[in-house]
């Protein structure tokens, strides 16, 4: 794990400096609870800030941050030939939020 400091990379272990250049296409941003303890991780390959894994919701599994629906659900539903418009209305989502888990369902079917 590493962290910024003044624009620098830091590994938290040993406070060694990190070149920015080697460690940033792996770098994946930890999202903070309000204690400022690292708690939630938004999968990079979806590009969104919509879904996150928390273990403080569904098992640590996947989930809609803002309803906290398993993304699990809605690729099973997809799977079995709904609608994104059936996906979106019998979950309580977005067009936009089951289109996201249609776009990457393959993904999400393994990952999820």
């Amino acid at each position: 794990m590493f962290f910024e400091r003044d624009d620098e990379l830091e590994r938290l272990l040993d406070r060694q400096m990190a070149a920015r250049e080697v460690v940033e296409p792996y770098l994946v941003e930890l999202v903070p609870w309000a204690d400022d303890l690292t708690g939630a991780y938004r999968p990079p390959l979806l590009k969104s800030d919509l879904i996150e894994i928390d273990p403080r919701f569904n098992s640590g599994r996947m989930s809609f941050r803002r309803n906290r629906v398993p993304i699990l659900s809605v690729v099973g539903s997809l799977l079995a030939d709904e609608t994104i418009a059936e996906v979106a209305e019998g979950y309580g989502l977005t067009h936009d939020e089951a289109a996201l888990v249609d776009r990457n369902r393959e993904w999400l079917a393994t990952a999820a």
